[in-house]
């Protein structure tokens, strides 16, 4: 029974971790389209002549900077979640094997009992 419980709960709680990592993705790729557009915007007026090559670099070079920050604050968020569900199936494995011993335990002291009756 606490094999059923354990393999149910992991299979949740991967379940979660996929979806994790769908969201994730999606996530990265909302940042990249948030971003696309000013980054064009700049090329455009780089074409049309009305910022210089070094106006632009100074502008792409800050907007470069601040999708890599908001891209490792995602990465920093979906790490913790991905470590806390980590944890939860290390804990959830760690009880079923603590129960399965427990069970174990009380079958052989069982045995030993009936043995001297």
């Amino acid at each position: 029974m606490m094999n059923a419980l354990f393999d149910e709960r992991s299979r949740a709680l991967r379940k979660y971790m996929y979806e994790l990592l769908a969201q994730k993705a999606i996530d990265l790729e909302d940042l990249s389209q948030e971003f696309e557009p000013q980054k064009e915007l700049l090329r455009s007026k780089r074409q049309k002549g009305l910022i210089d090559e070094e106006e632009f670099t100074r502008q792409m070079e800050r907007l470069n900077t601040e999708m890599a920050e908001r891209k490792m604050d995602l990465d920093i968020e979906y790490s913790d979640k991905e470590k806390a569900v980590t944890e939860e199936l290390e804990k959830i494995k760690l009880d079923a094997e603590t129960e399965q011993k427990k069970i174990l335990k009380d079958r052989q002291t069982q045995e030993k009992l009936m043995m001297f009756k």
